[in-house]
């Protein structure tokens, strides 16, 4: 998608695009999947989404940005840890 799309463009369509990819190959995902967020056993108002979560195990995080920052790998970490999940990618 990268490589049709370049650069520069929201991450939201590189999500639309993959979403497109994924459903041509058959490969069960969800995209914009709610993950709420608890403090204290109350569950705050603003919800957290994961990107695409594919085949009920995978959790894919879009950033439209030219380099990975250190933060970016822990919001990952974070979500990943909410949700009971293993592996991601970012």
């Amino acid at each position: 998608m990268y490589r049709e799309f370049g650069p520069c463009l929201d991450q939201a369509d590189y999500v639309r695009a993959l979403h497109l990819e994924l459903l041509a190959m058959g490969i069960e995902h969800e995209c914009q999947v709610p993950l709420p967020i608890i403090y204290k056993g109350t569950k705050l108002d603003w919800c957290y989404r994961i990107d695409v979560f594919v085949a009920g195990w995978l959790h894919l995080k879009f950033k439209a940005v030219d380099k990975l920052h250190p933060l970016l790998e822990a919001q990952l970490i974070t979500s990943l840890r909410r949700r009971g999940s293993s592996s991601g990618y970012a």
